[in-house]
């Protein structure tokens, strides 16, 4: 039985625990059981060498046909918890902080990217010799870029136009927002719904 395991990205404000409020939207669009799963706050700069920690300690809890979802720099957790070994089958990548050509685990059958060109707090990692050296390493502008490599089993929304009946998000954040989460969150669950059944 599969579980989706949600995994927010760095806390600024008390306002940013937004994932959080998307997870009933995501586990009723997919028909699956949704955790939310906590590491608190953490600095952007504290990422480099907190991360592969958290990371360590979370895939633990993944089990095989698990779903992981990420927003922001809980992808990279996510993708960090996937190269120890977590048996995870998809991930799905809302704005992540991550690399656009980041190497997708070879365990997983589908990955989810969606982006907009507005993110406007991905683009710190525009100058990859200081991101690497302050940042998380695998940090970079795929929230705002969406994937540029070539695994077959990534599949991608740009939000800004998605050519759909969906609002058009711009920003880091939108996607997570009280506004916009029942129906993107919705629409999230059954792509990983329908994904599981491909």
């Amino acid at each position: 039985m599969s579980t989706i395991r949600l995994c927010h990205g760095i806390h600024t404000s008390a306002h940013s625990r937004r994932l959080l409020s998307m997870r009933g939207y995501i586990q009723g669009g997919s028909g699956i059981g949704t955790v939310y799963h906590e590491y608190g706050d953490l600095l952007a700069i504290q990422s480099r060498f907190a991360n592969p920690h958290i990371a360590a300690k979370m895939a633990l809890h993944v089990r095989p046909r698990d779903i992981l979802v990420g927003h922001s720099n809980g992808c990279a957790i996510w993708i960090r918890a996937l190269q120890l070994g977590a048996p995870a089958v998809g991930l799905v990548c809302l704005n992540a902080a991550l690399d656009v050509n980041v190497e997708v685990p070879s365990q997983l059958r589908f990955m989810h990217v969606y982006y907009n060109e507005g993110d406007d707090v991905v683009p710190l990692t525009h100058f990859p010799f200081l991101s690497k050296l302050l940042f998380d390493p695998l940090w970079g502008e795929m929230g705002r870029r969406g994937y540029q490599g070539d695994n077959q089993c990534v599949r991608q929304w740009d939000c800004k136009d998605d050519g759909d009946h969906l609002p058009n998000l711009i920003g880091h954040c939108s996607i997570i927002d009280p506004v916009n989460a029942p129906r993107w969150g919705d629409f999230i669950g059954e792509q990983i719904k329908l994904a599981l059944k491909g």
